[in-house]
């Protein structure tokens, strides 16, 4: 491996391109890459684990559920008046 900043200027533009290509594929897309690479279910087995639970993830609708009025206080201050506030209704 050559070690010159010229070489190092083209490794890290190889590596940019192979990104950018990684980034437009699918889990599944990637997937079959890697069965044609190395075999069907072969090598990069935290790789197929990390993209089999994206593709679980993507094929379950996430129902999002709206925020049941903010209960949590946003400020240490107010936070502090409100767990005042509990206590003082605890106590009477």
């Amino acid at each position: 491996m050559r070690r010159g900043k010229a070489d190092r200027e083209i490794r890290k533009q190889q590596a940019e391109t192979r990104a950018e290509e990684r980034a437009k594929r699918s889990p599944q897309e990637q997937i079959e890459l890697l069965n044609t690479r190395l075999g069907a279910g072969t090598g990069a087995a935290r790789e197929r684990a990390r993209l089999a639970t994206e593709i679980e993830n993507s094929s379950k609708k996430s129902v999002k559920k709206k925020p049941a009025l903010d209960d949590k206080p946003k400020t240490r201050a107010s936070r502090r008046a409100a767990r005042n506030k509990r206590k003082a209704n605890q106590n009477t």
